[in-house]
Parts: C-alpha cells; structure tokens; sequence
C-alpha cells in the first residue's frame, strides 16, 4: 500500500516538474517574442527592463511618429566593443546596418553604450546634425546621467539619456513651420545633391566623347597622309604587341593589323607628331621598321624550323639594330606608296634568313649560360636552406629554394658569361636571401604555393631576365533588425553627434 502511495507522489511530482518547465518556457518565450518585437532596442549588455525597452519603443510610435518628417530614436547596449577599433566606428556601422529614421531625410538617432569600456555614443544621421550637437552633449548626458553610470545604474542612465534626447527633439520640432521648413531644407539638399552629380557625371561623359572624336580624327588625318605617300590603305601585315592590354582587347604576340592604321595609332602618341609627320625622311623610315618587322615575323611564321624560339627573341633589340642597320637605308629606294611589302622580295628575304639564324644560334648558346649560372645559384641556396629547414614539406621546401634564387637573379642578365663573378655569395648574403624568402612564403596562401612555385621555377628567360613578381596574385584579397510592426526607414549616419565615457 506504502509502495502504491509512493508511485503516485512521484508521478505527481514529475508532471509538477514538467508543468514548472512548460510554464517557464512559455513565460520566457513570451518575454524572447515581446524583444524581437520592438526594433528600436537591442541590449545585448542585458541592463534595461521589459518597461525601458517599451518606453524607448512608444518614444517613435507614439511621440517622434508625430513630427514632421517622423524621426527615429533607437538605444545599442554592449558588453563590450571587442572586435572593434571604436564606439564611432562601432556606431556608424551599426547606424547604416539598421538604416535608422527616413532615407531621403536622414533623421535618426542612435545611442550606443559598451559597458565594460565605459563609453557611450550618440550618433546622428545626416538631416539632423543641427537637431542635436556636440554643444549639447551636457543636457543630454547630465551629471545625474554621469553619476548613475558611476554607480553602474546603466539601465536607468541609458533611460535618462533617452528621456533627454526625447525632450529635446520634441522641442526642436516643436515650430512647426520651422520644422517644415528643415524638412524641405533637406529635401532640397538631397536634391542638389543628385543634381550636381548629374552634371558631373554629364561633363565627364561630354569630355570623354570630345577626347574619343579628337583621337578619331587625328588618326584619320594621320592614316590619310600615310596612305597617300607611303603605304596602300589596304595593306595589312604583322606587328608584335609586347604586353596585353585587356582594355584594347589586345593579346601579347604577333597580330595581324592593317598597317596605316597601326602606324598610324602609333605616331599619334607621339608628343611632336605634327613635326614628325612633317619631316619625309624619319617618316620613311619609321614606315620602313614596321615593314621590316612584317618580313621577319613572316619569316618566323613560314620557317619555325629555323626560327624555333619565339619571335620576341628576334625582335629583341640588341639584335633587330643591326638587321635595321642593313635593311632600313635600302628603304629610300622602294616605289611609294607600296603596296606589298618590299622586304618580303627574295633578295631581303634571304638577308632576314641570315639574321635568323645567327641570332638563333646567339640565344642557343645564352640559354645554356643562363642555366648554368641559374643552377649554380639554386646549389648553393639549396644548401643553406637543408641546413635551416629540417621539418617543412616538399612543396615549401621548395618555395624556399625558388625564392632565394629569385633574391639573387631578379633583374640580372642570366646569360652574361661573367654574372657569377658579379653576384656576391656569402654566408650574410645567403642569410638575408632565406629570410627574403621566409617572409615572401608567408605572404603567400598555402593554396597558391605550387602555382608561385611554378610560375618561379618556368619563369620565361626569353629576355634572360627574370621578371618582377607581382605577389598579390598569390593571396585572397579580397541588415537592419525586424519584427512585427515598425521598421526603420533605411536613413544614412552623418558622423555627427558626439562621443563621452564616465
């Protein structure tokens, strides 16, 4: 009988239990839905009653809703500003997150306070920079309102605060006319605004359609006099573009153009182009280069046998001068305007064929330098760095090796016979080409390594120089609150206002 008595007490204590949990639950969802409805407030400090939170709410639903133009009042408590370089810059952002008071007027309010930083910050949107100033800042944070912070009554400071701000908008609105008038003044503000960016938005427009005509025509007149004296409109042939120019559309490599107009492009960046275009002779021969890097890239093109390297290496000047030297004075006597070129003529040909095939020859030999002195450097950075780096993986060990390589050659001749003798390798060079490296690998993400990596180890020595890494290639670099009822209207923060701490 005791035993049955003693079940039924337990079963009763269990439901007990679980109606407590159920009743508790509810009682705080009630409190949780009752906070997510009102938008206006978010402490996240936990200093402000159930009452505080709704007195700030009925502040714009009941009082600010009234006012021309209806601003906006809305309270930010934290813990602390961990994560954030200021309360300014913490209260501008929060600001245009929530997008406080009306978009076209920005006429919000926001106080923000960090508890544990002892600083507080009213921050005021763009329309209402003259409703409250810094001049202000002592009938609204009052001594009373200072000293309650003291005493860490935060919530009743913040309540103190709010009243103020609520007094004192109330009465700046309180000449309706004038209100009107701030209204439409910052309407018109906004407006000039738009309209002066119309203007100069129109003026750029103007001014780069008037520089797209005047480039326009200066080529035309350019090509005109080309095509009259020099060339035939019609011929086409090749030029070599030395760098990509993903705005022009332009590939870097040999392209097929017309050539008066090529020309032509080309004088017109010409600071005296008018005394260049004036003076038959240079103008000969400026037509005269075009002609014969046609012929040679043609060559390069018909004969990849002889010319097996690419063709940037026969255009390279310390070459092309001396073929220039040969074929340019033979130009005076070509029948102008041409219409083929004259150095594609087998007598010229065959004089390009020679320069090929000595400048062939002349790289051949300035590859197998340039690796000889590559290796070396990469023996002897190899075995430093074995001595420094027992526990990193095969790719950063390698990265490593790549980088101090590069320390040592970037921007020297790989293929002078003589550069070793230049280099300085010594146990303080090797140390500052290791660090170089340490802190080039760091700056790299671990993702991108094997492609710096290989990008390092395949870098093109058709010039015999090692070109400049851009190592930003190699790293990444790259809403308001809701509830039912009200919403913010999307304003912009000024930077006005002003700043305190207790």
């Amino acid at each position: 009988m005791e035993r049955i008595c003693y079940k039924k007490q337990s079963k009763m204590g269990l439901i007990i239990g679980l109606l407590v949990v159920v009743m508790s639950f509810i009682i705080f969802s009630g409190k949780v839905f009752a906070d997510s409805d009102n938008i206006f407030v978010e402490d996240n400090a936990n200093i402000l009653t159930t009452e505080d939170k709704n007195y700030i709410k009925q502040i714009n639903e009941e009082v600010f809703i009234t006012l021309p133009g209806e601003p906006q009042y809305a309270v930010v408590t934290l813990k602390s500003l961990k994560g954030f370089d200021s309360i300014e810059s913490y209260a501008e952002k929060k600001f245009k997150e929530l997008g406080i008071g009306n978009k076209e007027l920005n006429n919000g309010f926001l106080f923000v306070i960090a508890v544990e930083d002892r600083e507080y910050r009213l921050e005021t949107g763009y329309g209402v920079e003259e409703i409250i100033t810094d001049s202000m800042k002592e009938d609204i944070v009052t001594s009373e309102a200072t000293d309650l912070l003291q005493d860490e009554k935060y919530g009743a400071s913040v309540m103190m605060i709010s009243k103020n701000i609520e007094q004192l908008v109330k009465l700046k609105y309180s000449d309706l006319d004038s209100a009107k008038e701030m209204v439409v003044a910052e309407k018109e503000r906004q407006e000039k605004i738009v309209k002066m960016i119309f203007i100069v938005v129109l003026f750029f427009f103007i001014l780069a359609a008037l520089v797209a005509i005047i480039y326009i025509l200066s080529i035309m007149f350019i090509r005109k006099k080309l095509t009259k004296s020099y060339l035939a409109k019609e011929l086409v042939g090749y030029i070599y573009i030395d760098k990509t120019n993903a705005i022009l559309g332009a590939t870097k490599g040999a392209s097929k153009v017309n050539l008066s107009e090529a020309i032509a492009k080309k004088i017109n960046r010409m600071p005296n182009k008018m005394k260049f275009l004036s003076n038959e002779s240079d103008l000969k021969n400026y037509v005269a280069q075009f002609l014969l890097i046609d012929s040679l890239i043609q060559y390069c093109k018909q004969f990849k046998k002889e010319a097996p390297y690419n063709v940037s290496v026969y255009l390279d000047s310390k070459h092309l001068d001396t073929l220039k030297s040969e074929l340019i004075p033979i130009s005076s006597s070509f029948d102008y305007p041409v219409t083929v070129n004259p150095y594609l003529s087998d007598v010229e040909m065959l004089i390009v064929g020679d320069y090929v095939e000595i400048v062939t020859e002349k790289h051949r030999q300035s590859l197998k330098i340039a690796a000889k002195n590559k290796k070396f450097i990469e023996t002897v950075s190899q075995q430093y760095a074995s001595e420094k780096e027992k526990q990193l993986g095969r790719i950063d060990y390698k990265l490593i090796i790549a980088l101090m390589v590069y320390y040592f050659l970037k921007d020297k001749d790989l293929s002078d016979p003589e550069l070793l003798g230049q280099l300085t390798i010594n146990e303080a060079s090797l140390e500052k080409a290791y660090k170089f490296a340490k802190k080039r690998k760091k700056e790299i993400d671990s993702d991108q390594r094997q492609k710096a990596l290989n990008d390092l180890t395949n870098m093109s020595l058709g010039n015999y120089y090692m070109h400049t890494m851009i190592w930003s290639s190699y790293n990444e670099s790259s809403g308001g609150s809701s509830g039912g009822g009200s919403t913010f209207g999307g304003g912009s923060s000024g930077g006005g206002g002003f700043s305190g701490g207790w």
